[in-house]
């Protein structure tokens, strides 16, 4: 799962996925830094993607819909 988000021209995003024996969150910052997070839980991944999109909406991002991500 892919979480878009935008504040102002930028453009971040937060992705959730499993790998052969960890889970990660790929984390792309506005300036196209990819930061790889690897837990060896599904739930604290979770936990860990809930805290950042809080704190991150808590600093004026929003969540984009994909087809707005796309223009």
């Amino acid at each position: 799962m892919t979480c878009l988000l935008a504040k102002g021209g930028q453009r971040m995003s937060c992705e959730a996925r499993e790998a052969m024996l960890w889970y990660e969150l790929v984390i792309t910052s506005p300036e196209g830094v990819v930061r790889v997070e690897r837990y060896t839980e599904r739930a604290g991944m979770l936990r860990r993607q809930h805290e950042l999109l809080a704190a991150w909406k808590a600093q004026g991002w929003q969540e984009m819909e994909p087809e707005t991500a796309r223009r």
